[in-house]
């Protein structure tokens, strides 16, 4: 059976330059709980927190790279340094209009979209946000996450 039009975009799909969806949120949860970010808004998850005043646009962010950020950014063979000088920010989030959750943006997240393209864990369709999700690219990553 094929996936809705609606289904496919939640569940993976471009939010400008970097993944979001269903499959954003995961990994966004997946660095930090391997420490590859860490928040330092009080929060353990990427969960947005409701009830904080912080919760809507914000100009500072409530992430940074965490102590294993090298180690986990290269099991996914994302670079981590900037290729020059750039107005634009390595690290920033986007609250997932669907998920409601914390998905990676900035460099790094267009980064990280790109290497999975390259990978061929995600394919984007020609004209829609929605991206085609390999079988085999969250199975992939997670032993990618979990390895020693």
């Amino acid at each position: 059976m094929t996936e809705t039009p609606t289904v496919a975009l939640r569940r993976a799909r471009t939010c400008y330059d970097h993944l979001a969806g269903q499959f954003g949120c995961w990994l966004t949860q997946e660095l930090l709980d391997r420490q590859a970010l860490l928040a330092f808004d009080g929060g353990t998850t990427g969960q947005r927190i409701t009830v904080d005043r912080r919760a809507g646009p914000m100009t500072e962010q409530p992430y940074v790279l965490g102590p294993n950020a090298t180690a986990i950014f290269g099991l996914l063979d994302v670079e981590l340094a900037l290729d020059g000088p750039s107005r634009r920010p390595l690290l920033r989030f986007c609250v997932d209009w669907t998920e409601r959750r914390h998905h990676l943006a900035g460099a790094l997240g267009a980064r990280v979209l790109v290497t999975f393209e390259q990978a061929g864990w995600v394919t984007r369709i020609p004209g829609q946000r929605a991206l085609i999700l390999a079988e085999r690219a969250e199975r992939e990553l997670t032993d990618r996450l979990r390895a020693p």
